[in-house]
């Protein structure tokens, strides 16, 4: 059933951080908040590594050379994207409250 039929009101949680990136991770089966996730900011290292990828890929029809000149260079964007991704990751369980799910 689509939800602009549902004549109840929905639950709103409240409370994500609004000056960084989070997003309010759930349980499986109940979809009952159960922590939130800080994800990491902006990264230059994805487009890096499909520039790599498009040296891979176009650079296999002229010569091999450009395959493994591609295949370094994304070795260096794998272990910088992996280094920026790994700086400051936390959980943080949140306390579910009937005063944070707010029924709008």
């Amino acid at each position: 059933h689509p939800l602009w039929d549902t004549a109840i009101d929905l639950p709103v949680i409240t409370g994500l951080r609004s000056d960084r990136r989070e997003v309010l991770l759930t349980t499986a089966f109940d979809a009952r908040p159960e922590s939130r996730h800080y994800h990491p900011a902006d990264s230059i290292w994805p487009v890096y590594l499909a520039g790599c990828m498009a040296v891979v890929f176009i650079g296999s029809i002229f010569s091999p050379y450009f395959v493994l000149g591609g295949l370094g260079l994304s070795l260096i964007g794998l272990a910088g994207w992996g280094w920026t991704g790994a700086q400051d990751r936390e959980r943080e369980r949140v306390q579910v409250h009937q005063s944070i799910v707010d029924t709008a």
